[in-house]
C-alpha cells in the first residue's frame, strides 16, 4: 500500500529538474522512427531521428508540467506518413488543451514535390510560420505501382506465382505489365480517403471550408504571401524569427528537445517506481513493424523489416 501511494505521488509531481520555464523543441527534418534500428546501418541512418512513441509519451507528460510553456516544431518537408501525422496531431491537440502554446515553422511545404502530410501536421499547431521564399505544396495524393513483367519477358524469365484474389496485388510486381482494374479501384479509394481526411482536418484547423481548401489544392504551389492572405498560414518569417517570437511569449525559457524532456533523476526514479509490480490491470505493448510472415522469418526477398510469428 505504501509503495502504491509513493508511486501515485511521484506520478503527480510535475517537476523535470529545470530551474525556469521550458520551451520544447521538435525537429522533424529527418522524419520520425516507429521502431528502434535493427542493424548498424539503420542506426547510423536514424541518428538524431526522434522516436514516435517517445515524442507522444513525452508530450503527454509535459501536459501536466507547469514548467513547460509551449512547443515549437520544424515541420517542413518531413518524411512522415499520414498515420504518423494523425498520431502526432492527437498528441499536440492534448498538449494545446492543457493550455500550452504551439508553433510550427517550415522553410517550405514541398520543394519540387508535394508536402501534404507536412502541412497536415502543421495545421494542428496554434501558429504556422513560413519562410518568405517558401510555398504551400498542397497538391493532394497519388498512387503508383512498379511492374516488371516486360523486363522479365525480355530476359526470358517466366514468373510462377499464385494470386489469392483480385485485390491481392503482391504478385502483380512480377506477373503484370500494368495496373489491373481491381488494384486501380483499390488504390483510387485509398487516395480519395486520404484526401478527404486531409481536407477535413485542414479545414477544421484553419477555420476554412472544405471547398476553400480543395480550391487551394488546385492552385498549388501557393506562394507565402498568397498563403497568408488565404489563411493557410499565420506568419511569414525565417526560423530564427519564429524562435524569437516564441521566446518572447515566455521570458527566460530554456529550449529542450521533446525526446530529451524529462531525462533527469526524477524521471528515472519515477520510471523505476512505475515499472514495479502492482495489482492494477496492465496493458502490454508489442511493437512490430513490417509484413507478418510465418515461422521465425529469414532473409526477405525485398529489403526491410518483417514480423516473424514464432519470434513474436
Amino acid at each position: 500500500m505504501k509503495l502504491a501511494a509513493a508511486t501515485t505521488a511521484f506520478k503527480r509531481l510535475p517537476i523535470t529538474g529545470e530551474s525556469g520555464p521550458v520551451l520544447l523543441e521538435l525537429d522533424l527534418a529527418k522524419g520520425i522512427s516507429e521502431s528502434p534500428p535493427a542493424t548498424p546501418i539503420e542506426a547510423l541512418r536514424s541518428m538524431h531521428t526522434p522516436m514516435l512513441r517517445t515524442v507522444v509519451a513525452h508530450l503527454r507528460r509535459a501536459e501536466q508540467d507547469a514548467t513547460v510553456a509551449g512547443l515549437i516544431a520544424h515541420v517542413g518537408n518531413t518524411a512522415l506518413t499520414l498515420a504518423q501525422s494523425e498520431e502526432l496531431r492527437a498528441a499536440i491537440a492534448r498538449f494545446r488543451t492543457a493550455g500550452k502554446f504551439t508553433v510550427a515553422q517550415a522553410e517550405t511545404f514541398g520543394e519540387m514535390a508535394p508536402d501534404n502530410v507536412g502541412y497536415h501536421l502543421a495545421c494542428a499547431f496554434e501558429q504556422i510560420w513560413l519562410q518568405p521564399s517558401g510555398a504551400v505544396g498542397l497538391f493532394g495524393f497519388s498512387a503508383q505501382g512498379l511492374y516488371l513483367r516486360e523486363a522479365l519477358d525480355k530476359l526470358q524469365i517466366v514468373p510462377q506465382l499464385g494470386q489469392r484474389h483480385e485485390y491481392k496485388s503482391a504478385a502483380d510486381l512480377f506477373m503484370r505489365a500494368e495496373m489491373s482494374e481491381p488494384v486501380r479501384e483499390m488504390m483510387g479509394r485509398l487516395v480519395d480517403s486520404a484526401m478527404q481526411v486531409l481536407l477535413e482536418d485542414v479545414a477544421a484547423d484553419r477555420g476554412l471550408s472544405a471547398d476553400a481548401v480543395r480550391s487551394a489544392a488546385t492552385q498549388a504551389p501557393i506562394a507565402a504571401q498568397q498563403a497568408l492572405e488565404t489563411k493557410l498560414i499565420d506568419r511569414i518569417g525565417y526560423r530564427d524569427q519564429a524562435y524569437a517570437a516564441a521566446r518572447e511569449r515566455v521570458a527566460g525559457a530554456q529550449l529542450k528537445y521533446v525526446e530529451r524532456y524529462g531525462s533527469g533523476r526524477l524521471e528515472a526514479l519515477t520510471s523505476t517506481l512505475n515499472s514495479m509490480p502492482t495489482n492494477k490491470p496492465t496493458i502490454g505493448v508489442v511493437q512490430a513493424s513490417g509484413p507478418v510472415v510465418l515461422g521465425r522469418g529469414g532473409n526477405p526477398p525485398m529489403p526491410g523489416r518483417q514480423v516473424a510469428c514464432d519470434r513474436v
